[in-house]
């Protein structure tokens, strides 16, 4: 996929169910495929926001794989699955030092 508007508007599916996710304070089974790779990998993520950044869309969350706070572009995640299960109260408190504000202006180069 290119970069600029025709990304943001084919996210919109995972920016939806990602919102809600956020919303509701969900943990997230996504399936990602890193640029250059052949498969996509789960990861169970607990998302802290989305951003519009130059057309593409973001999520930032803590990825229980790696064990950090990553920035994860939305186009190469195939699919996206929040928890439904103990629907509230909801179960992913923020850390206390995560300042969404704080974050690079642009993202990190894979």
């Amino acid at each position: 996929m290119g970069h600029g508007a025709p990304d943001a508007l084919e996210d919109h599916g995972r920016v939806e169910s990602l919102g809600e996710a956020l919303t509701t304070r969900k943990r997230v089974k996504i399936q990602y495929r890193k640029p250059g790779a052949n498969d996509a990998t789960e990861r169970e993520v607990d998302p802290y926001g989305l951003f519009l950044r130059r057309g593409a869309w973001y999520l930032v969350a803590f990825d229980h794989r790696t064990r950090e706070v990553r920035l994860f572009r939305l186009s190469p995640i195939a699919a996206a699955v929040a928890n439904t299960q103990n629907p509230s109260p909801p179960h992913l408190p923020l850390p206390p030092t995560l300042h969404l504000p704080a974050l690079p202006r642009s993202p990190p180069r894979p």
